[in-house]
C-alpha cells in the first residue's frame, strides 16, 4: 500500500429523525397546507378526527407536539374534547368506547383553529397555545 492509496474510513453522520407531530384535521386543505409548511422540518403525521388521533396515539406515539383543529365535522368529539381526553380532565363515562384505553399525555398540544375561542376554555383544556387560520407556519413552526 502507498501513502497516496490510503484513504481514512469514511464517518457517517448520525441521522438524527425529525420531531413527530400529530396533526389533527379533517380538512384536506388545512391538512395539505401544513404538510407542504411543515414537512422538512417535522414529521408530520394527520388524523382526521378523534377516532384516528387515539389510534395513531396507540400505534405511533410519542410524538413531539400535537396540532388540533377544533371543529372536527366527521368526529365524535371536537378538538377541546379530544384535547381534554388527552389531558385527563374528562368523565370516563361520558366518552365514546374507543377513547377508553387513551392514556394521559404531557405532550403539548396547540390548537389551529378558524373560530374565535375563549382563552380560558382553551388553556382549560390543556392548550400551550393558540392559532387563528389562516396560519402563518414559519411562527407556528418556531412554536414547536
Amino acid at each position: 500500500m502507498t501513502l497516496h492509496s490510503f484513504r481514512p474510513p469514511l464517518r457517517c453522520l448520525p441521522v438524527t429523525p425529525l420531531p413527530r407531530v400529530l396533526y389533527i384535521e379533517d380538512d384536506a386543505l388545512n391538512w395539505e397546507l401544513a404538510e407542504a409548511s411543515l414537512s422538512g422540518e417535522f414529521d408530520l403525521r394527520r388524523a382526521t378526527g378523534s377516532r384516528h388521533a387515539f389510534a395513531a396515539l396507540r400505534r405511533d406515539g410519542p410524538f413531539h407536539a400535537l396540532l388540533i383543529d377544533i371543529a372536527l365535522a366527521a368526529s365524535d368529539l371536537d378538538g377541546i374534547e379530544v384535547l381534554r381526553v388527552l389531558k385527563g380532565h374528562t368523565i370516563r363515562k361520558e366518552l365514546p368506547l374507543y377513547a377508553f384505553d387513551v392514556l394521559a399525555l404531557d405532550t403539548p398540544a396547540i390548537f389551529v383553529t378558524g373560530g374565535l375561542y375563549p382563552e380560558r376554555v382553551l388553556s382549560a383544556a390543556g392548550a400551550v397555545d393558540v392559532f387563528v387560520k389562516p396560519v402563518d407556519f414559519g411562527r407556528l413552526a418556531a412554536r414547536i
